[in-house]
């Protein structure tokens, strides 16, 4: 049965634990809520852990069904799990992963279990409430990345705005219903685009098929790469076009949904609001896993669904990279806020996914794939730290934070840490990440890959000016009575420390896991 399933476990986890932490809370002990979340958290990280080791076939439990539809050696799924849903269209309860999700699965329970954590010192109100949308946020983000069918994935994509919107609406700052209005408004648009697009490769596999259309993404595979369908013309209401133009079509419609979740200039602006405003958790769980989402589904859908589109449109996906990789990193040398800083170097940083996508070979689609785990890591732990910073010291313009150094050493020492992690230093996951992605770009087009290296250089620049005004200079006399940090938030920065450093030194074991998947997709666009 698909309910003893583990990616079953994975998903469900985070809410059936969502659903006893607030009511525990509410009406029992609301005291009780945040270890509530941290079991439920630790032990959905625990399950995907296990995950891990069954779809690399090094665990098998006997009264867990899965059935293996795919060989990983070529780029296939394991651990697919498949239940009839609405058979009429096609639908199906479809489940499944490979190695561009696992990661980013894994990834997820980490950095919500750290989350919940980093809540403790500042989520002091409506407690069951609050962790009740994050493991709610959990379901819906896990499920995204594990979603074979595209309905289901849909559903699970959308299931996560709503506990993000009240997340901000409720616990942020000032100006947080606004930033939490934007951020719906912009992303909910955008996903009704990317449905029509999904709507659209419903309706190519009903004509292949001459029937009932699929919403699989394994059937689709073969449907949308059979390039005998593009000579055929399609009519849809008052549009007459060829299959292979009606592609390119989805394409963009599918694109646009994912590169506003990403974000990308010039669909970027609803981020430095939602991030300054957002609660710390909050911000942490938005840059380390929403953000992938968007890039998750670039990769999915130009390596899988539609990579001779993404190879006709290359320039522009790569264009569109480059173009964030240099606004973004040019802004936030402009900001005096600590925060929104931190989040328009995120618009940097995914741009670099962009870029590594459009390459097309493996390096580069590696490389993507690598900046949003080592981005996973390393913009949550920024965030915290901005949030640490702002709980001691009342204030996060970086201007006021001079000589910091003198009562908060610790804090501040993690700081630079993370800001050289962040900006590319070797011997940290950033560097792994940026390297092996513009690698893979420079052998695609050497003059996108040198504009993008300069946002590199920005980078560098605006982290170490912001560390020369907070750890250097005449203490502010202001800063007299501010604390180093506790040890609930210790314990946030060594969870994240821990896995910048070990993926910056030793990759090799996560990119084993991507390898396979980045290889076939490398192999499917060398033989366009």
């Amino acid at each position: 049965m698909v309910f003893f399933a583990i990616l079953s476990w994975v998903v469900f986890l985070p809410l059936i634990f969502a659903v006893i932490t607030y009511l525990w809370g509410r009406y029992v002990n609301e005291a009780h809520a945040k270890w509530l979340a941290v079991i439920g958290s630790g032990l959905t990280f625990v399950v995907s852990i296990m995950g891990m080791m069954m779809y690399q076939g090094t665990l098998d439990l006997g009264f867990w069904k899965y059935t293996n539809e795919g060989n990983i050696a070529s780029g296939g799924f394991k651990l697919v799990e498949k239940q009839t849903w609405i058979p009429l269209v096609g639908m199906s309860y479809l489940l499944g992963t490979d190695g561009l999700s696992m990661p980013l699965v894994l990834l997820t329970t980490f950095i919500t279990f750290a989350s919940v954590i980093a809540a403790f010192p500042e989520i002091k109100e409506r407690e069951p409430l609050f962790y009740f949308l994050t493991l709610l946020l959990e379901t819906g983000i896990i499920g995204s990345f594990v979603a074979l069918d595209l309905i289901l994935f849909f559903v699970f994509w959308e299931l996560t705005l709503v506990p993000l919107f009240f997340i901000i609406a409720i616990w942020g700052g000032p100006d947080r219903e606004y930033a939490a209005f934007k951020f719906f408004i912009y992303t909910h648009l955008a996903s009704l685009i990317m449905f029509l697009g999904i709507i659209g490769l419903w309706v190519i596999s009903s004509v292949a098929q001459s029937g009932v259309g699929t919403f699989s993404i394994i059937d689709l595979n073969g449907i949308l790469t059979d390039t005998a369908l593009d000579s055929r013309t399609i009519k849809i209401a008052f549009l007459s076009m060829s299959i292979g133009d009606f592609k390119a079509l989805l394409f963009f419609l599918l694109l646009f949904g994912f590169i506003v979740k990403l974000p990308s200039v010039p669909f970027h602006t609803w981020l430095p609001n939602a991030h300054v405003e957002a609660p710390t958790p909050g911000s942490m769980i938005l840059a380390g896993l929403l953000l992938k989402m968007g890039g998750y589904g670039v990769l999915r859908m130009g390596g899988w669904l539609l990579p001779y589109q993404l190879n006709d449109f290359d320039i522009v996906v790569g264009a569109i990279g480059v173009l964030s990789i240099l606004y973004g990193s040019m802004v936030a040398l402009r900001q005096d806020d600590m925060k929104r800083l931190i989040a328009y170097s995120s618009i940097g940083h995914m741009g670099i996914v962009l870029l590594g996508a459009a390459a097309q070979n493996a390096a580069g689609i590696t490389g993507a794939l690598f900046m949003m785990i080592a981005h996973g890591f390393i913009s949550p732990l920024l965030f915290f730290l901005s949030g640490v910073v702002k709980h001691h010291a009342h204030t996060r313009i970086i201007d006021e934070l001079r000589g910091l150094t003198h009562n908060a050493p610790w804090t501040v020492g993690v700081l630079a840490v993370a800001g050289f992690a962040s900006a590319g230093l070797p011997g940290m996951a950033g560097f792994v990440a940026e390297f092996t992605a513009f690698t893979g770009a420079f052998a695609w087009n050497v003059e996108l890959a040198i504009l993008g290296a300069f946002g590199i250089v920005i980078t560098a620049a605006y982290y170490l000016w912001m560390l020369k005004r907070v750890m250097f200079g005449e203490k502010n006399p202001r800063l007299t009575e501010v604390t180093d940090a506790t040890k609930v938030e210790h314990v946030v920065f060594i969870l994240l420390l821990v896995f910048i450093i070990i993926l910056g030194i030793y990759p090799a074991p996560v990119i084993d896991v991507m390898r396979p998947t980045m290889e076939y997709y490398g192999s499917i666009f060398a033989n366009l």
